[in-house]
């Protein structure tokens, strides 16, 4: 390979290739299997990028992976644990003095999918991730995941080098040393938030106990929250009672804040479904062929699928129009049969396709499945929040709307 010097682990996998100033890195999964490259310039002196990797492919996704999973696995099975490192190089420096559970996230953010892949081997993760703000941002990221799939978590802390690469190039055997005592992340979140605000004062004991609770409020083991309250109490010289309160208060915010979210998610669905129903009636009165094209609609559709009275009496007084009159639809000739409270109505609804673009693009066929969807919701969520007695064949009727909305949404799903 001309000036490369090949520099090649016990494997094929997991190598690099480096010169004076570059290093080519493959990436593996995790039975060795190569998905992927990654490129680190070594002299950085131009500012140009660190780090070119490898873009999503259909066989490499960054979210899915880790760096050196399949030489380490083995090594995290039998030491019980495995430490989480940011870049490359962080792993491969620790192999060299036969560290061997090192595993590598692309970027700083440690995904759900990464942990579910870690899982298979291990219940316990050392993050040492870099030691600067985005790296402290990133253990902080990774705590609900890891939480919720119930991991126990340390943090490999050091104030003598960036990340574990300079660590052990500086002091083996500090950093050795530092690996045998990590930190449990729940004292860690508080120790940095102590050291934050060093004050005895109660604002800033109040900033202390809002940064640390945050995180203590995740934790879904009883034991071990109910430690934390404890400790948190002690450092901050209160009562256990005054953690609990501001626990109870975040969980309240989070249910107000998920209904919010429902309601908000039901007024846009709300919205969108006038929207279109006005797009479509604007589409038929609009074409060169209005009733042909209200009929292919309207096989997909039934007018009771209409939200707005207003534009139910329109539609119906079109097709009685088109019984009575067999000339062409003229709408200047059809607003005039219309009561004059359906009038400005039918004038909104007339110009509204011409001044709506975000449909432009999309199939016909799609929106009005798209509106047969939103109104078979719209019917199912009536029929469940009745509150008069509910008729006898109530179910049946649900299950005959599910099975249409079921069927929908296949259909939206192949347009």
């Amino acid at each position: 390979e001309g000036d490369y010097l090949e520099v090649l682990f016990e494997r094929k996998a997991g190598y690099f290739k480096e010169t004076d100033n570059d290093a080519v890195m493959e990436k593996v999964d995790n039975e060795g299997n190569i998905i992927g490259f990654s490129g680190r310039l070594i002299d950085n002196s131009d500012k140009t990028a660190k780090y070119i990797n490898t873009p999503e492919t259909l066989i490499y996704h960054k979210r899915e992976t880790l760096f050196g999973i399949d030489l380490a696995k083995e090594a995290i099975k039998k030491q019980g644990q495995a430490v989480l490192v940011e870049g490359e190089f962080d792993v491969i420096t620790p192999y060299q003095i036969g560290l061997e559970n090192f595993v590598a996230i692309k970027g700083s953010a440690v995904t759900r999918e990464q942990l579910m892949l870690l899982k298979r081997y291990t219940n316990k993760i050392i993050l040492a991730l870099d030691v600067d703000a985005a790296g402290e941002e990133a253990v902080k990221r990774g705590i609900e995941e890891a939480e919720s799939l119930d991991f126990e978590i340390d943090v490999l802390t050091f104030d003598f080098a960036k990340d574990p690469d300079e660590a052990i190039r500086k002091d083996e055997k500090l950093f050795k040393k530092a690996l045998k005592n990590p930190m449990p992340i729940y004292d860690f979140i508080i120790d940095k938030a102590i050291k934050k605000n060093p004050e005895k004062d109660p604002f800033s004991k109040k900033r202390i106990a809002d940064e640390a609770i945050i995180y203590i409020e995740k934790i879904k083991n009883p034991i071990v929250q109910s430690h934390y309250i404890k400790k948190l109490a002690v450092l901050l010289d209160v009562a256990e009672k005054s953690i609990e309160t501001l626990i109870k208060r975040i969980r309240q915010e989070k249910r107000y804040k998920q209904s919010f979210k429902v309601f908000r998610k039901k007024a846009e669905e709300i919205d969108r479904e006038i929207i279109l129903q006005k797009y479509l009636l604007s589409l038929i009165f609009q074409n060169k062929n209005p009733y042909n094209f209200c009929e292919k609609i309207f096989k997909i559709i039934s007018i009771e699928d209409l939200a707005i009275p207003s534009y139910i009496k329109i539609i119906d007084r079109f097709l009685t129009h088109q019984k009575k009159f067999s000339d062409n639809f003229e709408a200047n000739k059809f607003v005039l049969r219309l009561e004059p409270e359906l009038r400005p109505v039918f004038d909104e609804i007339f110009l509204f396709a011409s001044i709506e673009p975000d449909f432009e693009d999309t199939k016909v066929e799609k929106l009005v499945y798209e509106l047969k969807k939103l109104s078979l919701k719209r019917n199912i969520t009536r029929l469940l929040k009745e509150e008069e007695p509910k008729k006898d064949n109530t179910e049946e009727i649900l299950r005959n709307l599910n099975r249409q909305l079921k069927e929908v949404e296949k259909k939206i799903a192949t347009l």
